[in-house]
């Protein structure tokens, strides 16, 4: 499940730094619609944490919250069954053997 994608990353128009002094004008624009959506085909599917929150507001698993802004596993709550690991679209949580039995974690909570 892996994918190499070389292309560069889109950057929003800025405006340059002499500018900015001149006036009050957003100093960061926007990507157009063609360029947001050739950036987003970027993914290289990395299984690292994409934050898009779906173990948490759509799997509805109780051993799962949020804590300082990022995903943890309460690993007194966690049965071992993997369905999340399943469910997850980045593929990034995946099982580790504990001393006391099976147990999820995410990229995220192992650092």
């Amino acid at each position: 499940m892996s994918r190499v994608d070389r292309s560069s990353r889109h950057h929003p128009p800025e405006v340059s730094p002499s500018s900015r002094l001149a006036g009050f004008e957003e100093v960061v624009g926007v990507l157009t619609e063609a360029r947001a959506r050739a950036e987003a085909e970027r993914c290289m599917i990395c299984g690292q944490c994409g934050k898009c929150r779906s173990c948490v507001e759509l799997f509805g698993c109780p051993a799962f919250y949020l804590k300082d802004r990022r995903i943890h596993i309460d690993s007194e709550l966690c049965v071992g069954c993997g369905v999340c690991a399943e469910f997850c679209p980045n593929g990034a949580i995946e099982p580790r053997v504990v001393s006391s039995g099976a147990e999820l974690s995410t990229l995220d909570s192992r650092s």
